[in-house]
C-alpha cells in the first residue's frame, strides 16, 4: 500500500508498527464502512437504522462511485493487480468519496505480464474472470472484470451477482457465454460498459481510463 502513492481515490496509510506482535497498520477512518453495507442499508435489507431512512441515492450518485472507483483503479493497475476488486474492499467516507482497500490480495505488476496463482479459498468466485476461474491466473485485464460485477452490484444496491447458482453451474454457464442481464432501471448505456468488462477475450476489455 505505501508502495501505491497517495490517490484521492485509494485508502491512505497514516502508519504502521511492526517492531513487536502484534503488528498494526493505521489507515485513514471512512466513516461510511464499506461500499456494499453501506448500499444495503440505505436499500434497507440489513437492518437499517434510522440514519438511513430518508437517506436515498440518486443514478447520478451511484455513477459518481463508479467513476471514483474507475479512477481509483487507473491508479493502481500500473502498480499492482488487485485481485479482489468488489464493493466489499471499498470504503466510504462521510462526504460520500470512495475509496479502495482490500490488498490483501495484491500482487506487483512486472511488465504487465500475468501473475500467475491457484485461486485461493478467500476468493469469492462470482468476482472472477473465467480465464482465472480456469486456473490461468490473475491480470489487469481481470480486474476490470470485476469491475464490472463491482458496476452490477452498484446499480443494484448491493446484491450477490449469481446468487442462485452454485459454483459448478457458474462455471459452466460463463464458458457458454451467459452473463447476467441488465438489472432493473440500469442504463443501457451503463450496461453496455458491464458488458464490454465481461469479454470473454481479455484483451477486449476496457481499461480504467475508458
Amino acid at each position: 500500500m505505501k508502495s501505491l502513492g497517495i490517490n484521492e481515490n485509494i485508502v491512505s496509510t497514516l502508519g504502521f508498527s511492526s517492531e513487536l506482535e502484534p503488528y498494526y497498520i493505521i489507515l485513514e477512518y471512512m466513516e461510511q464502512g464499506n461500499l456494499q453495507t453501506y448500499l444495503r442499508m440505505i436499500r434497507g435489507t440489513e437492518g437499517a437504522s434510522k440514519a438511513y431512512d430518508n437517506f436515498k441515492l440518486t443514478n447520478t450518485d451511484l455513477l459518481k462511485y463508479s467513476q471514483q472507483i474507475a479512477r481509483g483503479m487507473e491508479h493502481i493497475s500500473s502498480k499492482c493487480i488487485h485481485r479482489d476488486l468488489a464493493t466489499r474492499n471499498i470504503l466510504v467516507n462521510n462526504v460520500g468519496i470512495c475509496k479502495i482497500a482490500g490488498f490483501g490480495l495484491a500482487s506487483e505488476v512486472v511488465d504487465e505480464r500475468q501473475y500467475r496463482s491457484k485461486i485461493q479459498d478467500r476468493l469469492t468466485i462470482g468476482w472472477l474472470a473465467p480465464e482465472t476461474i480456469d486456473g490461468t491466473g490473475f491480470t489487469t485485464k481481470s480486474d476490470v472484470w470485476s469491475f464490472g460485477i463491482l458496476l452490477w452490484e452498484i446499480v443494484t444496491m448491493g446484491n450477490k451477482p449469481y446468487k442462485d447458482m452454485c459454483t459448478s453451474e457458474l462455471k459452466s454457464s460463463l464458458k457458454e457465454g451467459y452473463r447476467m442481464p441488465k438489472p432493473l432501471h440500469c442504463d443501457e448505456d451503463l450496461y453496455a460498459v458491464m458488458l464490454s468488462c465481461w469479454s470473454a477475450d481479455p484483451n477486449a476489455r476496457p481499461g480504467f481510463r475508458n
